[in-house]
């Protein structure tokens, strides 16, 4: 048995469903649930708090342990409504490099209902085992608002998100640049054009 330690950072939710909502961020791990402070009237709260667990346990036994994330609303005279919740074993964070997660968002949803994304979560996670040295916890440099949360999701086991078309039709344009022939055999790709003859 060696002396395992847990470290997580809940950075920040985005996108949480509902209005005029109170977040909070409850992580359970080894039987021992932590809370971050109540955000007050935001569907995309900051927290940047980082949170210990240690456990006298190996590195074997870790992996199947489940650690839990879950955001509520906090109410202050009726319990807590969940918004949603997120949970793996800690094994899919020990079989990345260095057993740390960095800056990866997690999709929220409803464990009874896993038809709809209720939010997203950013989190930091390493598992240190004795003479590991931890990692910095810091922030990735760029336009945190403009974040492409897709490209760094966690997703719940079973849960995928389904594909968008969007259909665009333009009717008339005036005044426009003239593009030269490549880049516009690079638009086509994307676009299905099609054309009909108006007639006033």
């Amino acid at each position: 048995m060696t002396d395992t330690q847990v470290r997580v950072k809940v950075v920040e939710a985005r996108q949480l469903e509902g209005s005029n909502v109170h977040p909070v961020c409850k992580l359970t791990l080894f039987g021992e649930t932590k809370t971050t402070r109540v955000k007050k009237a935001t569907g995309n709260p900051i927290w940047n708090e980082v949170f210990y667990y240690s456990n006298n346990i190996s590195p074997a036994e870790i992996v199947d342990e489940m650690i839990n994330f879950e955001v509520y609303n906090s109410k202050k005279l009726r319990s807590d409504a969940l918004i949603g919740s997120f949970s793996c074993d800690c094994g899919l964070v020990y079989a990345m490099s260095k057993h740390t997660v960095l800056n990866k968002w997690l999709l929220l949803s409803d464990s009874e209902d896993q038809s709809g994304v209720r939010g997203y979560l950013k989190i930091c996670m390493a598992i240190l085992g004795p003479g590991d040295e931890a990692p910095s916890f810091k922030a990735k440099p760029g336009d945190a608002e403009h974040e492409d949360i897709e490209s760094n999701l966690l997703m719940p086991a079973g849960m995928t998100l389904a594909p968008a078309n969007f259909i665009l039709k333009a009717y008339s344009a005036e005044d426009l640049p003239r593009m030269d022939s490549a880049m516009m055999e690079g638009v086509k790709k994307f676009l299905v054009l099609e054309s009909k003859n108006l007639k006033n």
